[in-house]
């Protein structure tokens, strides 16, 4: 069998693969047949909405909200997060960015793959969805990982409903590519194997003088054109220093650098940060500055002495470039990720067990908050703490 009839065999057999497992998780292949079958009960639905649990007894019992759903026995099962947006409405207590504040952009950045940068960039945009934000996730990486969690396998996404066409000048802003997914609140921007061409097309314009815009910032031009529609904008990109990751540099308000507490990846990151320079160097920044920051994640201090002693050396290295939580070590990540979920959305069935699946809460959203509330308190007018 020749070479091409092998990769397309191969190709084919990946493709049925994963309608296969599309099939048994979620009984189909379109995304918007996926539902979040998680819920909450009443305190934390109240804790979510900002509000107190006698409010929403109240708005029940006087008919303004739908009860909780009830299982076989007659008992609560808890609160649907699409239950818990129509609180938000109808208390008006929804976290939008306020007139004067600007949606925020972050870019999940790194030099190496194992950081847990995708991991990152679809948790923390599924987190702050669930908080009641609105949220652009953009799957820069040909990979794809991204856009998989959220049922767009990257092999049935067409070029023309990613980011390409707009970086190969064929269009002239982003809402083409902006599809929905079924996390209220959360829109992406999906990816494939083709946005690799990104690196080797966009010198040749570059060089050519075919670009209207500088090549750096063609992806802060069009997020400029649909960010406005959302309050953050999550940027997954590739691990290495090509063209995406730069104009993911130049995009963003918050660089994002997940570094794990082995000695290999704070090297790599330190390696990021110099090559980084180096490609910056000589390009007119016009006094963009965005936050550089170092998110420790993939932290093991149970079983590996190494990961301490790390901890202390990155921050040591980096004082005021790393965020006081780390995210800790979890195998309920990768065993989600086999169900093609995140933790964020696993109903109680879905789970190992109760005590894993809290941990794995636990590790993310110190992290995810402290993120939070640095960037708005220090760009949102409206926090008033500027």
């Amino acid at each position: 069998m020749r070479l091409k009839e092998t990769l397309i065999n191969a190709l084919n057999n990946s493709q049925h693969l994963a309608k296969l497992v599309e099939q048994k998780q979620f009984g189909s292949s379109n995304y918007e047949d996926r539902v979040i079958k998680r819920r909450w009960g009443v305190g934390d639905a109240a804790k979510l909405v900002g509000i107190s649990k006698t409010a929403i007894d109240k708005a029940e019992t006087n008919g303004r909200l739908p009860p909780p759903e009830l299982g076989e026995n007659g008992r609560r099962i808890g609160y649907s997060i699409y239950q818990i947006n129509e609180m938000r409405e109808l208390f008006d207590t929804a976290p939008y960015r306020k007139e004067g504040d600007d949606p925020l952009v972050v870019s999940v950045c790194g030099h190496k793959g194992g950081g847990w940068k995708t991991s990152v960039s679809v948790h923390l945009a599924q987190w702050l969805a669930l908080q009641g934000y609105r949220v652009l996730l953009v799957d820069h990486d040909p990979q794809g990982t991204t856009s998989l969690y959220h049922g767009y396998t990257p092999m049935r996404v067409a070029d023309e409903n990613t980011l390409l066409p707009f970086y190969l000048g064929d269009e002239v802003d982003l809402s083409y590519s902006i599809v929905n997914t079924y996390w209220p609140g959360l829109d992406l921007i999906p990816s494939n194997p083709s946005v690799d061409r990104i690196k080797l097309e966009l010198p040749k314009l570059a060089e050519s003088g075919k670009l209207d815009i500088p090549h750096h910032l063609i992806l802060q031009a069009g997020l400029e054109t649909v960010k406005d529609n959302y309050d953050f904008v999550i940027v997954d990109g590739t691990p290495d220093l090509s063209d995406i990751t730069i104009n993911m540099v130049f995009a963003a308000d918050l660089i994002l650098c997940p570094t794990p507490a082995i000695y290999a990846d704070y090297i790599s990151t330190s390696q990021f940060f110099s090559m980084m320079l180096a490609m910056i160097e000589d390009i007119d920044d016009n006094g963009f500055e965005p936050e550089l920051k170092v998110l420790i994640t993939h932290f093991d201090n149970g079983t590996h002495r190494q990961a301490g002693m790390m901890d202390n050396y990155i921050r040591q290295t980096w004082p005021g470039m790393v965020y006081k939580h780390n995210i800790r070590k979890t195998e309920e990540v990768p065993k989600a990720q086999l169900k093609m979920r995140t933790v964020f959305e696993q109903a109680s069935a879905e789970r190992s067990n109760h005590g894993a699946y809290k941990n794995a809460l636990a590790i993310f959203e110190p992290a995810f908050t402290e993120i939070l509330n640095s960037l708005i308190l220090t760009r949102w007018p409206s926090k008033g703490e500027l």
